[in-house]
């Protein structure tokens, strides 16, 4: 039974873990929006703190080494949000927020609250689908004959595939499992194979691809996707204003509007150009938020922080990270004054224009950002576009 609760426990990791880019040596994992069979970027990759959900389609059984059951429950769910988006260099991670057995038998089925762990989605190659890797998970099950209560636990096991869907002609995500779980050091239970299949319920449908982030660098001509000449990079110093086209909307857990301004502005010169093995970036100068209604929206002068654009391949197009930008809203009811965090947070894309047709870029903002760690209040999420206001006007190519 308690093997059971992890199941569910890893499914929900995996759909968090796969949500966001995640990746291991060999390539990037994410959750996609539409069906890639290849890589994955921007707008189309699940986003970070997505609740993901699985419900067992039949019954989840651990079985001993001889096919004895050990545990067998008719009724599973496993439930959690996306923790670690992943990267070039790291595996998409998350922990489970919610894992239920029902209708076990004689069995009680627990997981242990304090080794709850984590799960990793590997993208396989060719597929559209990843290998789940649950770790430091245990699982007790008591009434076991003979044994009594019984411990398993997790330590960088696979335990099964989540395979992704064809998203244009509908179908759920569904993840498999079939996988031995040893049984705790100490405990004189026989190791148990767990086997079962959960059927995702949530809203955000996807498929499981390789993530499709590289190096960016700004260039002063249309590279149709390609690289960009090194006497096009727009300079290092050079100054990037954006301003908002319409309101920028910062939003609650539960669709509730903690701010609305109907003006903002972000400032900052290119410190990095970018290269083949570091991306564009630049220092946030100035930040400001006008006309936000009975709120306060200010921006900690000591942590402004810092953005990079990553080019997404195929396109002239990048995503863009923030990092170490503090935002404080004062003036939220019941919580006072809220203060937001971006860590590395991937927080929009930045759209290239033909260079040689005019238009100027523009920069749509979609994330979930953090509240910081002591305040109380929800996290939030941003939404708005802004648009280009310099003069040197560029696209996105890859370093």
């Amino acid at each position: 039974m308690k093997y059971l609760k992890i199941l569910g426990l890893v499914a929900v990791v995996a759909l968090n873990l796969m949500a966001f880019l995640g990746a291991d040596a060999a390539s990037a994992t994410v959750l996609c929006e539409e069906t890639p069979a290849a890589d994955c970027s921007g707008t189309k990759v699940v986003a970070k703190s997505t609740n993901i959900v699985f419900s067992a389609e039949n019954s989840i059984t651990l079985t001993g080494p001889f096919g004895e059951v050990i545990a067998a429950c008719t009724k599973s769910t496993a439930e959690g949000a996306i923790g670690n988006q992943g990267s070039t260099t790291e595996t998409v991670s998350g922990n489970i927020s919610k894992l239920t057995f029902e209708e076990c038998g004689k069995r009680t089925v627990t997981v242990n609250s304090a080794t709850r762990g984590s799960l990793e989605v590997h993208h396989i190659s060719g597929t559209d689908n990843g290998t789940v890797t649950s770790n430091d998970t245990t699982v007790i099950i008591e009434g076991v004959p003979i044994f009594g209560t019984c411990r398993y636990q997790t330590a960088n096991t696979d335990i099964g595939t989540l395979t992704g869907k064809d998203v244009a002609t509908g179908g759920a995500p569904t993840f498999d499992i079939a996988a031995t779980i040893p049984h705790e050091a100490g405990s004189n239970c026989p190791n148990g194979t767990w086997e079962g299949s959960y059927e995702y319920t949530g809203t955000t449908n996807f498929n499981v691809a390789a993530g499709a982030f590289s190096n960016g660098t700004l260039c002063e001509e249309t590279p149709a996707a390609g690289d960009c000449a090194a006497e096009s990079l727009v300079a290092k110093g050079t100054n990037l204003v954006f301003s908002a086209e319409g309101s920028t909307t910062l939003t609650g857990p539960f669709g509730e509007v903690i701010a609305t301004c109907t003006k903002s502005t972000a400032e900052g010169a290119i410190g990095n150009q970018g290269s083949t093995t570091a991306a564009v970036s630049s220092n946030i100068s100035k930040l400001t938020f006008e006309e936000c209604g009975g709120r306060t929206v200010g921006v900690n002068t000591a942590k402004t922080g810092t953005l990079e654009v990553h080019h997404i391949a195929g396109t002239d197009n990048g995503t863009v990270t923030s990092n170490d930008t503090t935002v404080i809203i004062e003036g939220v009811p019941i919580f006072g004054a809220c203060q937001f965090l971006t860590t590395n947070t991937d927080i929009g894309t930045l759209t290239g224009k033909d260079v040689a047709s005019g238009g100027v870029p523009t920069f749509d903002i979609s994330a979930t950002i953090p509240h910081e760690a002591s305040s109380k209040c929800p996290n939030g999420t941003w939404e708005g576009s802004y648009e280009y206001k310099g003069t040197t006007n560029f696209n996105v190519a890859a370093g």
